[in-house]
């Protein structure tokens, strides 16, 4: 018999807890590099009261660019798996089995596709 009862209730904190943390990490990540910034610094940077305009001018226009596209990549490649495995439709514990067939699948199906 199918289950009735509804389970997004435990999704929201895991998805908040996720979110804080991964902001935790943007900031901390941002601080790292040749110059060491302190996460202080990178917080009053981020809500504009920074009066160290080098510090300012590093945080917004190199690191944190990069460390937002570093997010934004590996989300990417998250979802792209994800997309893979529901269409070859391999189970998990597989994947790692059948790499190399999942690579020239693919590459068959775009060759012949195009």
């Amino acid at each position: 018999m199918k289950s009735t009862q509804k389970q997004g209730g435990a999704t929201t904190p895991l998805v908040l807890f996720l979110v804080f943390i991964s902001l935790v990490l943007i900031i901390v990540f941002t601080s790292f590099g040749s110059v060491k910034i302190d996460a202080k610094d990178v917080l009053l940077s981020l809500i504009g009261r920074q009066e160290n305009q080098i510090y300012k001018n590093l945080i917004l226009n190199i690191r944190l660019p990069r460390v937002i596209g570093t997010f934004l990549v590996g989300a990417i490649l998250a979802v792209s798996g994800n997309v893979l495995q529901l269409l070859v439709q391999i189970p998990p514990w597989q994947i790692h089995i059948c790499l190399e067939f999942l690579l020239e699948l693919v590459l068959v199906q775009y060759y012949t596709q195009h």
